[in-house]
């Protein structure tokens, strides 16, 4: 790079008469003047400590106007300063013209003070340092910093950017309907399948209801039961026969959700289940879900399969939350709980018995006296039974084909319940605060009551009516 020159200033002049007391006497270049000049190379104000002086002869130092000529005298010694680029030294003046052909007068100069004491000169190439070297290599590093970062963008912003987590349902580690480990993914992560099923004596045995995960009983018109039978974690090829919805079931599962399978009802009952979140796979809505099996009696013969209703199901539907407390494997019942053998239930014209089998570890039920068989002659089992008393009111205008009146259980509010398990039973309470809300089984002291995992049944007992056998 060449040597940084300076444009040398420019002065506006007017010509005043001799004698005027703002006459302008022409005075060499100042110093200062040339340090403001912009710089020939960028065209930016110089730094101050970027000049280079150029060293002259010696010049004689002329008086200032203000002083007399002796007060320059001894200090000829010096040497005069010039600024590179700037024309003749400081202290070479000549004499100007006066305009108007008037002799010329000698312009007298005015007397410099000596200059400051001044660090060592830096030579050519440390003026450079302090003039260009910085800027340039301040520029330089922007300019490399900015490469660095452009040729990286794209690949800095895709690896910064996270990349959004696919949607997925988690999966529990038990399946909320029992409590037993999950060992089908696909199974753990689907609705509830709720279907009401015959409990007549003309419809035993039935099919399919070993393989639910909660049985609900409740007591209908005629001093007859139902079944409301719900799946999820196990599957069924042959489910029914089914029935009739009735005006307790859409406040027992709207807790849970999920599909309702039934066949027929009044449209006073079907519009309560349509008030609720579950989805009506009923038959009159989609007969193609069902079939009519031959040699059974109508209304005794509507049967269908937990794969073929949950085809049916809609994408949105979620699985539904634990319904009960569980306790973890190998975990025991109650351990202070008395013991039970024996359980009776008495439910209109139906009599609902568990006997507890320690070598299979389950209740086996017995229905007016005989042993309550399903198709295939497997005996009716569960792992749980729980006796909720509540309180039974008959539906307002609303009858069967022989004209009894239909009743309702009172499932919102509290009352006595029974949780038999592990050959003990615990006597408490239940509780639900609402129709959406799930039921909650308490012990005396108000403390949950963890069931063991397993198949649940649950009977809706009219208040009073059901005795253990200890």
């Amino acid at each position: 790079m060449g040597r940084p020159t300076f444009a040398r200033p420019r002065t506006r002049r007017r010509w005043r008469p001799a004698g005027h007391p703002r006459a302008r006497r022409d005075r060499a270049p100042a110093v200062g003047a040339a340090r403001g000049a912009a710089h020939a190379v960028r065209g930016e104000p110089s730094t101050r400590g970027a000049r280079r002086y150029k060293r002259r002869g010696d010049d004689p130092l002329p008086a200032r106007a203000d002083r007399r000529a002796r007060e320059a005298e001894g200090r000829h010694h010096r040497r005069g300063v010039v600024v590179a680029g700037d024309g003749p030294p400081l202290d070479r003046v000549t004499a100007r013209p006066h305009q108007g052909g008037r002799p010329p007068v000698a312009a007298e100069p005015p007397v410099r003070d000596p200059p400051a004491t001044r660090r060592a000169h830096p030579g050519a190439q440390g003026a450079l340092s302090h003039t260009v070297r910085r800027p340039i290599a301040a520029v330089v590093a922007l300019v490399l910093v900015a490469g660095a970062c452009g040729g990286s963008k794209k690949k800095d912003v895709a690896r910064a950017r996270p990349k959004p987590p696919p949607t997925t349902t988690t999966v529990p580690a038990q399946y909320p309907l029992t409590g037993l480990p999950v060992t089908n993914a696909a199974t753990a992560a689907r609705p509830a399948l709720t279907v009401k099923i015959e409990n007549a004596p003309e419809a035993r045995p039935q099919a399919g209801l070993n393989s639910a995960d909660v049985v609900y009983e409740e007591q209908v018109e005629g001093g007859l039961t139902r079944f409301l039978v719900v799946f999820q974690s196990t599957d069924s090829d042959l489910v029914g026969p089914i029935r009739s919805l009735r005006p307790t079931d859409p406040d027992v599962v709207r807790p849970f959700g999920g599909l309702f399978a039934y066949s027929g009802g009044t449209k006073k009952f079907i519009g309560l289940l349509h008030a609720t979140p579950l989805q009506d796979i009923g038959y009159d809505n989609l007969p193609k879900l069902y079939e009519k099996r031959p040699g059974k009696r109508a209304p005794h013969n509507v049967y269908s399969s937990t794969a073929r209703l949950y085809s049916a199901a809609q994408k949105n539907l979620k699985p539904p939350p634990p319904l009960f407390t569980f306790l973890s494997s190998g975990q025991p019942f109650a351990p202070t709980a008395p013991p039970a053998v024996h359980l009776t239930v008495p439910m209109g014209l139906t009599k609902a018995d568990y006997d507890w089998d320690p070598a299979a570890g389950n209740w086996k039920r017995t229905t007016n006296g005989t042993p309550h068989l399903l198709e295939g002659g497997a005996q009716l089992t569960s792992t749980n039974v729980i006796v909720q008393f509540v309180t039974y009111r008959t539906s307002p205008g609303d009858f069967d084909v022989l004209h009894n009146p239909v009743s309702v259980a009172n499932v919102v509010g509290t009352g006595d319940a029974w949780v038999l398990a592990g050959g003990k039973v615990v006597m408490g309470k239940w509780s639900k605060a609402s129709p959406e809300a799930m039921t909650a089984f308490t012990d005396a002291a108000g403390s949950p009551v963890a069931l063991l995992p397993g198949r649940t049944w649950v009977l809706l007992a009219p208040a009073g009516t059901a005795a253990v056998t200890r």
